[in-house]
């Protein structure tokens, strides 16, 4: 035991006595060493100023990224929001419905008087059609003539018509008397007709006699004797009678038909002894026919 605490007691010298110098050697480097003091303070300095930012980024991704928990809570009162809206304007269209007819059933009066005047709009075009249909006309030739009645000729047969001094006729956009008016005069004559079928006239229109004339259409059957073709001459022989004889022409406008009556063929095509038939209009004594249409026979 005795030598336990002596050991010890060495041992505590010996710590002591190596422990001054080092005391001593840190004592003596701030002196020796200002410069490297000044840089280790400073990067002590950035490591806490480097501590705070990280605290700080820290604290700031938490408050931008809350705790999942809360999105469970959220979705929850939407729906209910949502669904509110929707149910209230299918109950305000109830009462629309079952007022609209409510309003139908009973007009006002201004949709009554719309109704009279539509009654009464019918009943004037009932009148004017009715008015129409008495008031008529009569078309002919007049074949008798007395002081106050006129008997026309048509297609209908005869029709009387009545003339009164207020009856206007007109000829040549003039006036005339009733006394002007001549038998085969074709006139128009308007009125109201009478239960008799006797058309009181208040107005009658002489019509303008035609100044065109009829031109009437002849036809030959014969042989053909001779043909000239530059000057486009045919003498035909009548087949029964062969003194009769016919000198026609065939111009650009002569139409010259085969046998089939479709084929169509011209004046140099034709032969001599052929038969033909020969359409043409009448002309003068003097004056040589131009065929219209000839045909030929098998």
């Amino acid at each position: 035991m005795i030598n336990q605490s002596q050991n010890r007691v060495r041992l505590g010298q010996k710590s002591k006595g190596l422990l001054r110098p080092r005391l001593a050697s840190t004592q003596a480097r701030p002196a020796s060493t200002g410069q490297g003091g000044s840089e280790a303070s400073k990067r002590q300095k950035l490591a806490n100023c480097l501590k705070v930012f990280i605290v700080i980024f820290i604290i700031f991704i938490n408050f931008i990224n809350p705790i999942p928990s809360t999105y469970a809570i959220s979705p929850s009162p939407i729906p209910s929001v949502t669904t509110k809206p929707i149910v209230t304007p299918k109950v305000s269209i109830v009462p629309t419905l079952t007022i609209s007819p409510s309003l139908s059933a009973t007009p006002s009066a201004p949709e009554e008087e719309k109704v009279q005047e539509i009654r009464q709009a019918i009943k004037d075009k009932v009148e004017q059609i009715k008015d129409k249909i008495e008031k008529k006309a009569y078309v002919g030739n007049i074949t008798e003539i007395t002081d106050s009645v006129i008997v026309l000729n048509n297609f209908r047969g005869k029709q009387r018509i009545r003339i009164t001094d207020d009856t206007k006729i007109v000829e040549s956009k003039k006036e005339i008397k009733p006394k002007e008016l001549a038998v085969d005069d074709k006139i128009i004559s308007m009125g109201t007709i009478s239960d008799n079928d006797i058309l009181q006239a208040s107005r009658i229109v002489v019509v303008p006699k035609s100044t065109i004339q009829t031109i009437k259409k002849l036809s030959f059957f014969g042989k053909i004797t001779t043909i000239d073709t530059k000057i486009s001459l045919i003498d035909i022989s009548a087949m029964k009678n062969k003194d009769s004889t016919l000198d026609i022409k065939a111009d650009k406008i002569s139409k010259i038909y085969l046998p089939d009556q479709k084929t169509e063929i011209k004046i140099k095509d034709l032969k001599e002894d052929q038969k033909i038939v020969v359409i043409y209009p009448q002309t003068g004594a003097d004056k040589t026919p131009v065929a219209k249409t000839i045909y030929l026979l098998p």
